[in-house]
């Protein structure tokens, strides 16, 4: 994995296209052609997509689509509180 695609989840998070938060809820399968909305691509069918759910101040849910790969370099193996950072 490149360098700049390593250090997209930190950007992603801090722009506000991600909350700094994990998911409320997480669903996973097949790819249907979303967007990632980590790096940006499209998921293929033969790719694992996990469909994250978050909820915003009003309680309305957010919907947003991520490879599975992408979803684990944004959260998994962080510190507890620090989703954006970058090691």
């Amino acid at each position: 994995m490149s360098r700049s695609r390593e250090r997209r989840p930190a950007r992603v998070t801090k722009t506000g296209v991600l909350p700094k938060r994990p998911p409320e809820r997480l669903y996973g399968g097949f790819g249907t052609g979303a967007r990632c909305a980590i790096c940006g691509g499209r998921t293929a069918r033969e790719e694992m997509e996990l469909e994250l759910v978050f909820n915003d101040e009003d309680g309305r849910e957010k919907t947003y689509y991520a490879h599975q790969r992408c979803f684990s370099s944004r959260y998994v193996g962080r510190p507890r509180g620090e989703p954006d950072s970058v090691p």
